[in-house]
């Protein structure tokens, strides 16, 4: 996987596979609180030092280390958006295997 777009793909292709035989899916993403003990216990880990990674298509990720990618709550929040978006928008291709598909994250439904 090269993009953040190449990642989404196959997060979406997983998701479909695995919920294929059911005919509802609930897709959750935990919402990222800053000054939470999460948050506490993150900065703890990384020192307060991580770098911030904007969430494109184009976003080159292969020479990232999947642990510094997600280490910034920007980051992560980012990415649990664009991951249910990316999820919801391939349910309503014809070609989904997804019959009722939920996404919920952080900030919108």
């Amino acid at each position: 996987m090269k993009t953040c777009d190449d990642f989404a793909q196959a997060f979406v292709e997983r998701v479909s596979t695995i919920s294929a035989n059911y005919d509802e899916v609930r897709l959750v993403f935990d919402k990222y609180i800053d000054s939470s003990l999460k948050d506490k216990m993150r900065q703890n880990r990384t020192k307060g030092k991580s770098t911030y990674y904007r969430v494109t298509d184009s976003t080159i990720t292969q020479n990232i280390i999947l642990k510094n990618f997600l280490s910034n709550i920007k980051t992560k929040a980012e990415l649990t958006e664009y991951l249910a978006v990316k999820c919801l928008a391939y349910s309503k291709f014809p070609v989904s295997k997804m019959k009722k598909f939920l996404v919920t994250s952080g900030t919108e439904t």
